[in-house]
């Protein structure tokens, strides 16, 4: 799971390639949501510290979330993602409660 976590916690890489072709700005360069060491700790823990771990970093990446859509879908500026932003809150805010009663 916590493999899972890293792949999913890192922005894809993008086809500047393709971009360039298309005559568009290349993006920034991708970034990183998470540090990979609390990863790495993780995946070399076993039995009850490794699910402590894991757990623990679910809550921080929950909480980090439900923030940033809050803000968001508070004073965001783009009316497109303020109001999907305002749709993830309470989305993030089930997740964020099962991850707690954990």
């Amino acid at each position: 799971m916590s493999r899972s976590l890293t792949s999913d916690s890192i922005a894809p890489p993008v086809n500047a390639a393709a971009l360039s072709r298309t005559g568009k700005p290349a993006p920034p360069a991708p970034r990183v949501l998470y540090s990979a060491a609390p990863l790495r700790r993780d995946q070399a823990a076993s039995g009850k510290t490794r699910d402590t771990l894991y757990v623990g970093q679910h809550k921080l990446a929950h909480a980090a979330a439900q923030n940033l859509m809050q803000s968001y879908a508070s004073s965001g500026t783009a009316i497109n993602l303020k109001r999907t932003a305002g749709q993830i809150v309470p989305i993030v805010q089930v997740h964020k409660d099962m991850i707690d009663k954990m």
